[in-house]
């Protein structure tokens, strides 16, 4: 079948959250388009969603960034998409870089190039706004290993704001740069001093507001303005919005920006707004940032009307505009992420002191709900047609909550290691000759060190299974350190010659046996690798001698930190050859 005959369209989304993916994701689906999606998280909720018709599972931890691009080139190639809309620079960049390799007719919603150069650059984003004549915080480029906190202080005061240049380094795609906020000098100096310039700015007291435009040759043909609800103390994105009326100096600013780089796309400008001093006198504003590209509040966009998803699509598709210039939309609305709020929510209750600011706090929290009965606020996960992805968020929720209290109560880690040791027993009973992998951060300490210790009981019973190790943290090829070295020497093992590997997808079998030791090996090898049998290792302790619910890292413990953990490791590892790979039998309790 060609295109001609082919309808609806063929789309690509390629993300993973609940804000800027999903609202794509419905956007175009609602719209009429076929929905296809590259997810980085396996454990997305946004995966429940009626609108997609496939999923494919590609992400910077399983593969490498050019085993990632030449799987995505592969999948546009197959099913020749029309459209190909990435929801954050992860994908954006290497879909931009390499888009000579799109398929004639495929359409990529990114920015012009010479939107692309300046708006995904913070500091030609600051000069582009100068010379528009649009405020921005005083600030410059600087070398942090040149720098000291004294001396930016004298310059910007004792707080500022410290901006990696790109939220994402093109060669390190799978790391998210982050924007700090520097009180004093102890801050300051846990930040990574790299080689590359980073920009500093004055700190700027306010809250944050936002004018969403869909623009077309520098043209703004659509804008929606909101503000956070939420303001989180130390930064970063806010998990709660409310719609407001475009104010139309901001507006202004945003069409002169739009217009210096010809930009054709959609975008969200990011202002910080003052408090005024008198409450008849206007607030001062400045740029912050621009998104020229899906934008984290999109879901508030959407519920107000404002899809700018949809008009995207069918404008690189058809060469369609919404009939008028859209900027007029629900005001007084609001959204709310769910999980990022809760989380929010925590660290809020965590930093209130005393019980009278503690109740107070959590009051006010419960009254926002009543809006939801109102019909004047959404979650941003949730859709009375598509309400999947709402409940998949809650189960994963509810998840990590059980998590939380078998924590604080490790009798209830007895259910998840009686599951454990009955699935270990029926996989070795079916195929005793499985590979076993070990699996920590840095394959530098814990999981080399299980390999040796399992490898020499696998020897000894005669099995024939193989034993590997593998980490999470590149780069590779990185020597144990001395105290694991010599913790290892003491027990008659030997990891002078271990170098550490980054696991892969290649790397991994079905009917391979995979150790993990704490909760954060278990929420990365859930959320980007396909393994059928994962477990914890510490649940082959024997129940009498139950400590933890996992083999801590003992990086940065010393020599009696690290010799602690080995005996664990060898503890669960004896248990491992003795009681189910020579026989499945019962369990000594």
């Amino acid at each position: 079948m060609n295109r001609a005959e082919r309808h609806p369209f063929r789309a690509l989304v390629l993300g993973d959250d609940t804000r800027s993916f999903l609202s794509v994701v419905r956007s175009l689906g609602k719209a009429g388009y076929d929905v296809h999606v590259v997810c980085f998280d396996r454990t997305s909720p946004a995966l429940a969603s009626k609108y997609i018709t496939t999923a494919k599972f590609y992400n910077y931890q399983a593969y490498s960034q050019q085993e990632w691009q030449d799987a995505v080139f592969r999948l546009i190639e197959r099913y020749q998409f029309d459209i190909v809309l990435p929801c954050d620079e992860r994908a954006m960049y290497p879909l931009w870089q390499n888009r000579e390799k799109l398929p004639a007719h495929t359409r990529l919603a990114v920015a012009n190039e010479q939107a692309m150069e300046v708006l995904f650059d913070k500091w030609k984003t600051k000069q582009a706004a100068l010379e528009c004549g649009v405020p921005v915080a005083k600030g410059k480029l600087v070398n942090l290993a040149d720098s000291s906190y004294q001396a930016l202080a004298e310059e910007f005061g004792e707080r500022f704001v410290i901006k990696p240049l790109q939220s994402f380094k093109e060669q390190a795609l799978s790391r998210r740069q982050i924007v700090a906020i520097v009180s004093n000098c102890k801050e300051f100096g846990q930040l990574a001093a790299g080689s590359e310039p980073v920009m500093v700015e004055a700190f700027f007291a306010g809250f944050g507001e936002g004018v969403s435009v869909l623009s077309v040759n520098g043209k703004v043909h659509s804008a929606f303005s909101h503000r956070r609800a939420a303001e989180p103390e130390r930064g970063g994105g806010s998990s709660y919005r409310v719609s407001i009326a475009t104010d139309p100096e901001q507006l202004a600013a945003v069409e002169a920006m739009c217009q210096a780089t010809q930009f054709t796309g959609v975008a969200m400008f990011e202002f910080r707004r003052g408090l005024p001093e008198k409450q008849e006198q206007p607030s001062a504003w400045i740029l912050v940032e621009v998104n020229a590209r899906f934008w984290g509040s999109l879901p508030l966009a959407v519920f107000c009307g404002m899809d700018f998803p949809a008009w995207y699509a069918n404008y690189l598709m058809m060469g369609t505009l919404p009939s008028d210039d859209q900027t007029h939309y629900r005001s007084g609305y609001y959204a709310r992420a769910l999980t990022a709020d809760l989380y929010e929510l925590r660290r809020e209750m965590a930093s209130c002191h005393g019980k009278t600011r503690l109740l107070k706090k959590l009051f006010s929290r419960l009254a926002d709900g009543h809006r939801l009965l109102l019909g004047k606020e959404k979650i941003d996960s949730f859709s009375l047609t598509d309400p999947l992805p709402f409940v998949r968020e809650g189960v994963k929720i509810g998840a990590e909550l059980a998590a939380a209290v078998t924590r604080r109560f490790p009798v209830l880690l007895k259910g998840r290691c009686l599951i454990t040791r009955y699935r270990l027993k029926k996989l070795f009973r079916s195929n005793p000759h499985r590979r076993i992998l070990f699996v920590c951060y840095g394959n530098i300490m814990r999981s080399p060190f299980a390999e040796q210790v399992c490898r020499q009981a696998v020897e000894q019973l005669n099995t024939g299974s193989g034993v590997e190790s593998f980490g999470f943290h590149t780069p590779e090829d990185r020597q144990s350190p001395a105290e694991a070295r010599q913790a290892a020497l003491q027990l008659n093992y030997n990891l002078e010659d271990h170098r550490s590997k980054c696991l892969r997808q290649c790397d991994l079998e079905d009917s391979d046996v995979v150790f993990i030791f704490d909760e954060k090996n278990h929420a990365v090898i859930t959320a980007s690798y396909h393994v059928p049998n994962a477990f914890y290792l510490s649940d082959l302790q024997p129940f009498w001698n139950r400590t933890a619910g996992e083999v801590a890292d003992p990086y940065g413990l010393g020599l009696e930190g690290v010799r602690n953990c080995y005996r664990q490791i060898e503890q669960c590892i004896s248990r491992l050859s003795k009681d189910i790979i020579s026989k499945g039998g019962a369990y000594e309790r």
